[in-house]
């Protein structure tokens, strides 16, 4: 029997890519829906859209804090090599 490979798992920059790309794709359809007047789809399409947002601009919350605290982190790390230093 043929053994399946594992997926290596994506990183955020994987996922902010694929919510996206599916923020663009839901735009689409939201156009199109509403050109053709078809209420069900437009209403699908502004659900998905809420909801992909509201997830999207919360991976890009996350990121942000993460890359700032980062950041903090490293110059508390300077701040203590330089105090060490001076003794």
């Amino acid at each position: 029997m043929a053994r399946k490979s594992r997926r290596k798992p994506g990183g955020l920059d994987d996922l902010k890519r694929m919510l996206w790309d599916a923020l663009v794709q839901v735009e689409w359809v939201l156009r199109s829906a509403g050109e053709e007047q078809d209420r069900e789809w437009v209403l699908k399409a502004s659900h998905a859209l809420s909801q992909l947002g509201g997830q999207y601009v919360r991976l890009l919350e996350g990121s942000e804090l993460e890359a700032r605290l980062a950041a903090l982190e490293a110059r508390q790390s300077d701040a203590v090599w330089d105090v060490a230093l001076q003794d």
